[in-house]
Formats: C-alpha cells, sequence, structure tokens
C-alpha cells in the first residue's frame, strides 16, 4: 500500500468548502498547468484532486497534543493543496486560512514552511530525514531565527521530544574539538545512505523549499510549491518506476511554525524575538501537515528499439505532444518530437536530408516562394496564447495604509504595447548594465515601478518601496513565429511605434538609443528579442574580473517554459556578483529573490503559465481593452484570424484587428504535412496522432493522453478539419492522385538520425476544401469527434502557436556582453534541437 491509494482519504467535502473555496480563488489569480481558477482551462474533473485539511485533525501526524505551547495558534488552521494526482515537474497552489499573521518585515513567527519528501509508509508519511529541506541562502537565513532554515539540531536536549541517537543525528566529530557533540537531521535519499552534507543532492540553486511564506493581516496565504520529479530530483524518486511495478509517490509537507521554539520556550525570550528551531526537529515536526502526491510516471511509454515516426515543431506544441505521446505509444505507434524553431521545422519539410520529418507543428504556413511545387497539407492542432507572466509580491513602502498586506502576491498587474516595449529596449536604467550613464537613459525611469505609465495602469505599486524592480523582463533565446507575433502587436500600437521610432512618450522617457537603430518598427522580419546595449562595466584588472554585460544582467531562458520557471522560482539568472573562489574565478548569480520581495516578468506560453502557477497580465488589445488571456478573449481574437496566402485553413493572426474583448497574442499551432514525402508507414503514424488529438487529445486534463491545462480545445469545425486531414493520410488512393510522382505508397527504411534543421523552404496550397469559420464563444460548438471519451461539452479554448526556440545557449550566456544587437535579432540564431 503506497501514499496514493491513500489520497482519498485525505480529500474533505463539506467541512472543507470553505477553504476548496480559497483554494480555486486563489487559483484565478495564480493559476499553474496543475491549477484550477477564473480564466483557467482546468475543466471540473480536476478538482477532484484538491486535498483540504484541518491543523485539528492530525491526519498521518497523529493526534494534536493540547499541551503544545502553539496549539492555540494553529488550532483554527486549514491548508489546502489544489491538486494531488497526474503531476510531474509543475506548480501547485498551497492556501490556507486561520492563521495568526506573520511579524511585520522579518519572519520573526507565525509563517509556513513547505517541503517535498519521498516515503513508502503511507501509515505514517514520511520521515524527517526523507525530506528535502535545509539548502537556504544566507541572505533569507537573515530574515529567520537561528536554525529555523536548517536541519540542525543545535545541542543534546534542545528540543526535549527530539531523539539525540549519536548512531543517527551525531556530526561528524572535528578533529580540532574531538569532545564537541553537535546534531543534525541527515537526509536519507531514495537510494543511497544518509548523509549530513546534502550538496551532493541538493543546493539551494536546485531545492524546491519553501523556507518561509507569510500569512496576511486576515489569516490567509498563499504560496505556489514547484514540485520535482524523478527527472529533476531523483533522490527523492518521485514518478520513478517500483520493483513490483508501481509508481513511487511522494508527500507534501507544511509545517506551520508558530510563536514558540523547538525548546518550548516563546519566541519573546530571544533576542531578537524569533522563534528558533528547525522544522525537521519533532517538536516542530509534530505539528505537520501530511499531502499524498501521485506522480505521472517519468519511465519511457515507448518501447526501446521500436520505429519511430519522427515530427518536429515548435515549443507551442511540446507540452500537448508530450501528453499525447505517452498515450499513443501503448497502441504501437512510436512518435518522435524534436522542439525546434518555425523555420527550421518549415524547412524540415522540404530539406532532402535523411532523417527529415515530413510533419511540421508550426504558426505560420508556407509563404507561396517557398513552397515552390511541394504539396502540403494543413489542420490546426493547438491553441494557446503567449502571456506575460510574474511572479510579484506586495512591498508597500512604511507607513502605507495597505502595508499589512506585505509579502502577500499581486494578483492584478496591466500592460500595453509601449510598456512592453519598454522592457524589451532596455529602456529603463536597472536594465542596463552600470544603470544607463548616458543620455537619454540618464532622464528615464529607473525601474517600471517608478515609470507614470506603469503606476496609471496599476495604482497599488504607486506604493510600492523604491527598491521593488523586476530583474528585467525575462526572454528566450532565438527565433519564432511567436516572438514575431509579439512585435506585430507591439508595432501595430501607434504609441509604442513611435517609441522604438525615438518619440518620447508623455512623461519624457525614451527608447535606448542602440535600439532606435536597429529600426525595428520597419523590420518585417524580426522575430527574435535582441539584447542589443553592450555597455560592459565592472572590470577590475586587481581582482580580473572582465567586467560584465547585458547577458549577465539580463540572461537569456532557454524557451519559454524555462521563462517561466524562471519567474516561478523568482531567479532571472542573472549573474554580476564576482566570485574569485571558483575555478575558474566567474560571475555567480546572488540566488533567488527572497520571499516577500519577489518581481519578476517573463515572456512565456499560456500553457507553461499554468504548468508553473504563474499569474498572467492583462494586456491592451487593439480597440483599447485591458484583457486577460482566457479561454473566451483568446476565441474571440482566433476569430478575427485571417486564411494565409497559401492555405485556407491555416489561418493567421491579423496584427491591426481591432476586435472587442479579444486577447491579442492569442496563437494557433498548424500541422504541416508534406504529403508526397511521406511513406505509407509514416502518414498512417501521423494519422493516429491527428486521431488522438481529435478525441480525447481535446478534454483538458493531467491525465496522460488529455490536452495540458493553458491549451483551448478546438471548436467542433476545427476538428473536422483534423479528421479530414487524417483520412487523407490513411487513403493511398487519394495520396496517389495527390502525387502523381507517388513514392509514399511504399514505405522506406526508416532513418533516424537528428536533421539538419538549416534549410528554409516552404510548402504548397491544402486540399482539404473550403475555409472554416472562425471559432464562436466557447461553449458555441461542440467538436464532431466521437473520440474514446470525448466529452460532450468541450469548449473552444486558446491558441496555441509558440515557436520553438533555440536550445543552445550555454555557451551564449558564458560569453558576456560580446553577443548583441542584430546579431542574435535574426532569423539565423538557431540550436539544438529538444528531442522528447
Amino acid at each position: 500500500m503506497n501514499a496514493q491509494d491513500h489520497s482519498a482519504a485525505y480529500r474533505r467535502i463539506g467541512a472543507g468548502l470553505l477553504i476548496v473555496g480559497v483554494v480555486l480563488g486563489a487559483v484565478g489569480a495564480v493559476s499553474g498547468f496543475s491549477l484550477i481558477g477564473a480564466g483557467s482551462s482546468a475543466s471540473a474533473a480536476e478538482e477532484t484532486s484538491a486535498i483540504v485539511q484541518k491543523w485539528a485533525d492530525g491526519g498521518l501526524a497523529g493526534e494534536r497534543d493540547p499541551e503544545d505551547p502553539d496549539y492555540a495558534v494553529f488550532e483554527d488552521l486549514e491548508v489546502g493543496v489544489s491538486q494531488s494526482e497526474h503531476l510531474s515537474d509543475q506548480g501547485v497552489v498551497v492556501s490556507w486560512t486561520g492563521a495568526k499573521a506573520t511579524s511585520q518585515g522579518d519572519f520573526a513567527t507565525n509563517y509556513l514552511q513547505i517541503m517535498q519528501c519521498w516515503g513508502d509508509d503511507a501509515e505514517s508519511g514520511p520521515a524527517p530525514e526523507q525530506c528535502q529541506f535545509g539548502a537556504s541562502t544566507a541572505s533569507l537565513n537573515a530574515l529567520l531565527g537561528t536554525g529555523a532554515a536548517s536541519r540542525s539540531l543545535s545541542s543534546r536536549g534542545s528540543d526535549p521530544k527530539q531523539s539525540y541517537d549519536d548512531d543517527v543525528y551525531r556530526l561528524p566529530t572535528n578533529p580540532s574539538r574531538p569532545n564537541a557533540r553537535s546534531y543534525a537531521v541527515p537526509f536519507l535519499p531514495v537510494s543511497g545512505e544518509r548523509v549530513f552534507d546534502t550538496t551532493t543532492y541538493f543546493t539551494a540553486a536546485s531545492t524546491n523549499e519553501v523556507d518561509a511564506v507569510r500569512t496576511g493581516s486576515d489569516g490567509s496565504g498563499l504560496s505556489v510549491f514547484q514540485l520535482q520529479s524523478s527527472l529533476s530530483a531523483p533522490h527523492l524518486g518521485c514518478g520513478a518506476s517500483l520493483p513490483d511495478g508501481g509508481i513511487r509517490s511522494c508527500w507534501l509537507v507544511v509545517v506551520p511554525r508558530g510563536e514558540s521554539n523547538t525548546t518550548g520556550q516563546p519566541a519573546t525570550a530571544n533576542q531578537d524575538g524569533r522563534l528558533t528551531g528547525s522544522p525537521l526537529s519533532q517538536s516542530a515536526w509534530d505539528n505537520r501537515m501530511v499531502f499524498p502526491m501521485s506522480f505521472t510516471p517519468t519511465t519511457a511509454s515507448c518501447t526501446i528499439g521500436s520505429q519511430e515516426v519522427r515530427i518536429v515543431g515548435n515549443e507551442e506544441f511540446t507540452e500537448a505532444m508530450t501528453s499525447y505521446q505517452a498515450a499513443i505509444c501503448p497502441q504501437g505507434t512510436t512518435l518522435g518530437y524534436s522542439q525546434l524553431g518555425d523555420d527550421e521545422s518549415r524547412g524540415q519539410l522540404l530539406s532532402a536530408s535523411s532523417g527529415s520529418s515530413s510533419f511540421a507543428a508550426v504558426a505560420d504556413p508556407l509563404t507561396k516562394a517557398q513552397q515552390g511545387s511541394t504539396k502540403v497539407e494543413y489542420a490546426p492542432i493547438a491553441q494557446n496564447a503567449i502571456v506575460f507572466g510574474y511572479n510579484i509580491d506586495r512591498d508597500f513602502r512604511s507607513g502605507s495604509s495597505r502595508e499589512d498586506r506585505n509579502g502577500t502576491p499581486v494578483t492584478n498587474l496591466t500592460l500595453n504595447a509601449r510598456l512592453v516595449a519598454k522592457l524589451l529596449t532596455q529602456s529603463y536604467r536597472v536594465d542596463v548594465p552600470g544603470g544607463g550613464s548616458t543620455s537619454p537613459l540618464t532622464e528615464n525611469p529607473y525601474t517600471i515601478v517608478r515609470d507614470p505609465e506603469f503606476t496609471e495602469l496599476n495604482p497599488e505599486f504607486a506604493e510600492f518601496q523604491t527598491s521593488a524592480t523586476p530583474e528585467g523582463l525575462i526572454v528566450s533565446f532565438g527565433s519564432s513565429d511567436d516572438i514575431a507575433q509579439v512585435w506585430d502587436w507591439i508595432k501595430a500600437d501607434p504609441q509604442a511605434a513611435g517609441f522604438l521610432e525615438g518619440r518620447a512618450d508623455d512623461w519624457g522617457m525614451r527608447i535606448n538609443p542602440v535600439y532606435q537603430g536597429l529600426a525595428i518598427v520597419s523590420d518585417a522580419s524580426i522575430n527574435s528579442f535582441p539584447k542589443a546595449d553592450l555597455t560592459v562595466v565592472g572590470a577590475d584588472a586587481a581582482l580580473g574580473a572582465p567586467g560584465y554585460g547585458t547577458l549577465d544582467l539580463r540572461p537569456y531562458a532557454q524557451d519559454f517554459a524555462e521563462s517561466a520557471y524562471r519567474a516561478a522560482r523568482g531567479d532571472a539568472g542573472a549573474k554580476f556578483v564576482w566570485d574569485p573562489t571558483r575555478t575558474p574565478a566567474q560571475y555567480v548569480s546572488g540566488g533567488a529573490q527572497l520571499p516577500g520581495k519577489r518581481f519578476e516578468l517573463a515572456v512565456t506560453t499560456r500553457s507553461s503559465a499554468e504548468r508553473y502557477g504563474l499569474n498572467m497580465a492583462k494586456i491592451v488589445n487593439g480597440a483599447g481593452q485591458a484583457v486577460a488571456p482566457t479561454d473566451e478573449s483568446i476565441t474571440a481574437a482566433i476569430g478575427g484570424f485571417t486564411a494565409s496566402e497559401t492555405s485556407k485553413v491555416a489561418k493567421v493572426p491579423d496584427p491591426q484587428a481591432r476586435t472587442l474583448d479579444a486577447y491579442p497574442l492569442a496563437t494557433v499551432t498548424h500541422a504541416a504535412i508534406a504529403l508526397c514525402s511521406a511513406d505509407a508507414r509514416t502518414r498512417d503514424g501521423y494519422a493516429s496522432l491527428l486521431d488522438h488529438l481529435s478525441g480525447i487529445g481535446q478534454i483538458v486534463g493531467h491525465e496522460v493522453g488529455r490536452l495540458p491545462v493553458g491549451y483551448v480545445p478546438l471548436s467542433g469545425e476545427q476538428i473536422s478539419v483534423v479528421k479530414k486531414l487524417s483520412a487523407l493520410l490513411r487513403d493511398a488512393k487519394a495520396v496517389a492522385k495527390e502525387c502523381p510522382d507517388e513514392k509514399a505508397s511504399e514505405p522506406e527504411p526508416e532513418a533516424e538520425p537528428e536533421a539538419d534543421p538549416d534549410t528554409e523552404t516552404g510548402s504548397d496550397d491544402d486540399a482539404l476544401g473550403e475555409p472554416i469559420d472562425s471559432p464562436d464563444a466557447p461553449g458555441a460548438d461542440e467538436p464532431e469527434a466521437s473520440g474514446p471519451g470525448l466529452h460532450e461539452g468541450v469548449t473552444d479554448h486558446e491558441t496555441a502557436g509558440a515557436r520553438g526556440v533555440a536550445l543552445g545557449i550555454s555557451a551564449a550566456l558564458g560569453v558576456p556582453a560580446l553577443l548583441g544587437g542584430s546579431l542574435l535579432m535574426r532569423k539565423g540564431a538557431k540550436g539544438r534541437p529538444t528531442k522528447i
């Protein structure tokens, strides 16, 4: 019996309705892949894996002790976790009510600590040594009491309830102090021996522990906890296969900290007033709340050595394809997917290289000039959106009437095209190495929080501390159709376009001159985010420091998913602290932002923002409305897409559209299939994917084979197009008619080497009949598909079309300030494909 078997025992109905409302309401603002909330793609079925517990009930921790000095502090505490099944590397919302407010400023008393643990005993849950905790940073430790973020047990007997067995807890003897005795909770990995030095397994840069999270003045709080599967934390083993054929479940553990030390004495007895002692120490551990977490298998679902049908495509389709692959493989079709940029993916369709794919998942179809005489068929396969995800803690200045809300998450943010243009062009001084020491930057606001245009749209930020500032706008490396769409949206706004051309805004702010020289407005080919300011500061010959530049201060993420992950962790990856102790000496990161002080913004996809639990900003559309990326607003935008020049069913966004209630960065990903270059076996593999995609693959859910949260299901008419293409692929006579020199009817030996993605070509018109109407509001059309388990009420959802992003960024990040400007701006920026 494992932890998964007991998950149902912790789902409360009735008494838990209040906090379920808190969980779901909170998730409306913090919506991750795992989360359920207003405007999210989550279905009602997903709510069943949410778990709510009352601290007073005890659960796996056993009956609570009324004599515990913090009993009265915790007795009304209820904690909810938004998802407990079908988990992966993702965020889950942990929310609570009935707690006492955290002390102002530091974390002295009344806060929560959260950690992930493994453990196979479903009756008692995990032991302290099975938990990933104790890798805090020095800056966070400075806000907590002694030992509160550590595994240390201090001296023998300091916790009257703790065992101090020398064979288990005593630290190795220090030769200089042979008689000294110090104790700590060792870490026991899922496979291996107990260790006191946890850096072998996790560090401050890799741990997902939450050392402290605040409770607001109303007794409630919220934190998005980043779970880790065995792929990212093999020492925990979550989702890995067990010898009996099962899948290892894990645990999420919440340890509330009240007003007492683990010694039993009140925190007020300490000189600094901060409670002391590790949450792994028995007195604190006895107050834990334990939630079982069931993970999706991390082992391969396809038979090793089976012949693969290769597909390439952009990042927008990656998460959906990952879900579909795992469901289709057991049916006998092995599908491989390599994440490439849209240009590289389109180039594969006409490439003569061995191993090239005849199926590309792309946003934009090939142009007439590119396609030549090649026969390419299209169908919409995913709908999503490009979003501006954020992770911001309220940080009001002293004396503000809202100061008691400090440390709680901001849940409402609006950006317009000009503000995004300012962020993307390093026009705030904080985004330039050295703070922008030349005109006109010296007259610009230091940070977006000090920009009157921003505070007009977001009034609460006018009361923020002057130190509050984002680590730039986290963007991905490489080129994509999605990035081109972001620039098209910006350039379609007259004020934003004017700013890019050098005109000041209403308050006198001007573009960083380096970017004005790139002539972005007149460049129709721009489809990447340049890092053009080559300023280098901090050089010190005596220390051997070469100085740092833009790529150190504002580094790229490798793709949209990593952008979301960095923002969720509160760590953009900036490296401008010189560390001469490294070999070789180098610039290093100062670590993640502190809880209560986080301010991260990222360009990502809606599905990635949902997965990692980011809030998503409203953006101003062509009609002047601030619109959030909801199912309805994305569907409204897709309704304004127009047929492309080469295909009636492959529709593309119109940046000049003025559609009411439309989210302007909605995206659609299309299957582009070079019909005449695929043999019969390959075409059948493609058809299997389309069959699944047009059936159960349109039901939003966390289960394998479902449409991941964040995507918008296709409309009934779109599904008809997919089904028609699937039928064509399986009809040898129809293919022969379309391909007079048809070689595809006879299977050819499959070549599996990685393709050369450097060829850029085009494709032909489709032969799928009349154009389809744009989807109406969600719920207007029901899918015509009747695939297994397809909901009758599947609604139209958001659009997907993220352009695949090059992943070969590591080398670029290691060369500070040497890459910039147009070198990183054109379509030539390529990298290694991501294979899944």
